[in-house]
């Protein structure tokens, strides 16, 4: 399933990354990532240069590629093109290759091109300013979500394959990067 890498293009990834691993990563500096970031250290009281999680899934010709969330929908991300400034992972986490293979079907087959939830987006701010809870989360036992963000894809594929997850009692569909990135700190 894990091609190894093309030895002419470098690799700005943690060593040890592997199909099914998640990766926490900081995208830059637009607006879109200074909101995420301010929005998660609302919530959490802490800062997390951590804005974007993404599933590492597959080698081809030397480019590994992950599947990962974003507004224009769920998509492929060519994980070796960036230098990427900061990147957590749990690739130490205990995962058979069953586990890993199953992630990795489920994610292509059931989310890609899923659109982008917006919703959840929302609930996030609402958190961080205190604003009760004014949306039910529907998507514990009742399928795959329609709508899904970056942190929500992983947490869910996790369920799927049984794999410990951030903040395993709360549905996943909240799940934040700055959630992902501390689970992954305790795998290092």
């Amino acid at each position: 399933m894990a091609a190894r890498p093309d030895p002419r293009r470098p690799v700005k990834l943690p060593a040890g990354v592997l199909p099914g691993d998640v990766l926490t990563v900081d995208t830059g500096t637009s607006w879109g990532n200074i909101a995420i970031r301010v929005g998660q250290l609302l919530k959490h009281r802490d800062w997390s240069w951590a804005n974007h999680c993404i599933i590492a899934h597959h080698w081809t010709d030397g480019v590994f590629w992950g599947i990962e969330g974003r507004p224009g929908g769920v998509g492929w991300v060519d994980l070796t093109a960036r230098d990427w400034r900061h990147v957590t992972t749990n690739a130490a986490q205990p995962k058979t290759e069953d586990q890993r293979a199953r992630l990795c079907e489920w994610a292509e087959k059931t989310m890609l091109g899923r659109p982008y939830d917006w919703s959840a987006i929302e609930r996030h701010a609402l958190d961080a300013l205190g604003v009760p809870d004014l949306w039910r989360d529907d998507w514990n036992g009742q399928g795959v979500p329609g709508q899904v963000v970056c942190s929500s894809v992983c947490a869910l594929g996790y369920d799927f394959v049984g794999l410990a997850r951030p903040l395993p009692t709360q549905g996943g569909r909240y799940v934040m990067p700055y959630d992902w990135n501390r689970f992954n700190g305790e795998w290092t």
